[in-house]
């Protein structure tokens, strides 16, 4: 998603990084909680991050959180064509919006809460059809509503 995302004030057509990263993104990373990522986290060390004194585990930590969203991030894009994996307020049925995106991150702590974060195949299988799925209902600060309608859709029958 280089590129994609707003880096000074003037960027036009770019996703609003601090959105994403205030309102999803810290939720699904952070070292607590069942719908976190550090729930299914699979080390018997990872207390350890908690104490805030071990930085080679903070980056395995950092490099796990970042695999497993680029690759749901890659299934979803595998399904949904990179005609519509822009921010551009020009193409019709974009999917880089603040919503969707924050809807996705959403999507993926019912995952993690599920004990379904699985890696990209299984995402793949998953989201067969996501590119039927109507996003235009959810607006603005719906974004758990559209993580919960993601999961329901494609992952809680899985």
């Amino acid at each position: 998603m280089s590129g994609h995302f707003e880096k000074y004030f003037f960027d036009k057509d770019k996703i609003k990084t601090t959105t994403i990263v205030r309102f999803a993104l810290r939720y699904l990373v952070r070292l607590g909680g069942q719908d976190s990522l550090y729930a299914v986290w699979d080390r018997d060390d990872k207390e350890e991050l908690l104490k805030g004194k071990n930085d080679a585990l903070l980056a395995e930590y950092i490099e796990f959180c970042k695999a497993e969203v680029n690759q749901f991030m890659s299934a979803v894009l595998h399904h949904v064509g990179k005609e519509r994996w822009t921010a551009s307020r020009k193409v019709p049925n974009r999917l880089l919006t603040t919503t969707i995106l924050n809807g996705l991150i959403a999507c993926m702590r019912r995952l993690a809460k599920a004990d379904l974060i699985a890696g990209y195949a299984s995402y793949d299988k998953a989201l067969k059809g996501l590119d039927q799925f109507s996003f235009t209902p959810f607006k603005s600060s719906q974004y758990n509503s559209l993580g919960d309608a993601l999961f329901e859709s494609f992952f809680e029958a899985s």
